[in-house]
């Protein structure tokens, strides 16, 4: 329920849940014509509201798994990659991106 510009959430708990929350988090879905969300792209360590979209979540891609935007890469690619003994710098010359967003994606998906 909306209430002067808030979200009130009508659980047992009755807390109050901020728009601006909702509003960040909801900018990182893409919705279809149809207004059904097509494509979450979460976020990922140290990233703010206005962050980079390193990573997506499409289930027309990769079967839903997490996957690197414009690469297509999955994270469990990258993990298994470094797991096997390449370092960080190798991975990231392969695929063309920086170490840092090779960290980010490994990160991503040690944490899921």
């Amino acid at each position: 329920m909306e209430r002067y510009g808030e979200l009130i959430g009508l659980s047992a708990s009755g807390q109050i849940a901020m728009r601006r929350f909702f509003d960040e988090h909801l900018k990182r879905v893409e919705w279809d014509e149809r207004d059904f969300p097509v494509r979450l792209y979460p976020f990922t360590a140290g990233n703010g509201p206005a962050a980079e979209r390193l990573l997506s979540i499409d289930p027309a891609v990769a079967f839903g798994r997490p996957v690197l935007v414009h690469r297509g890469i999955s994270t469990r690619v990258i993990v298994e990659r470094i797991d096997a003994g390449e370092t960080v710098a190798e991975v990231a010359v392969d695929y063309g991106l920086t170490p840092p967003k090779i960290k980010e994606a490994v990160l991503y998906e040690r944490a899921a």
